[in-house]
């Protein structure tokens, strides 16, 4: 319990002092955020592209796969697989969120 804290401190340090580091060296080179509003925006977009060389956009349709593509193997992924996304059977469907 004790490692676990000093571990989260540890992180919290050096995910504050790396957003100090990104903000000043942002402010030394003058780069200025771009005003998105509330448009949706492509994930890979080529406004956010700082060269395209080697690149190709396209959009590729899904595919439902018949059987499970991540499947829990230990027993803390019971409840679901990942950190950000929930994977669970659902009146007869796998669904993702």
């Amino acid at each position: 319990m004790k490692n676990l804290k000093r571990l989260k401190v540890i992180v919290i340090s050096l995910a504050l002092s790396l957003l100090v580091i990104f903000l000043f060296a942002a402010r030394q080179m003058n780069i200025q955020p771009l005003e998105l509003g509330t448009q949706r925006q492509l994930l890979f977009d080529n406004l956010f592209l700082e060269k395209e060389k080697g690149i190709t956009l396209q959009m590729v349709p899904p595919v439902q796969e018949d059987q499970p593509v991540l499947i829990a193997t230990k027993p803390w992924e019971s409840n679901g697989i990942g950190a950000y996304n929930t994977v669970m059977w659902d009146e007869g469907k796998f669904r993702m969120w």
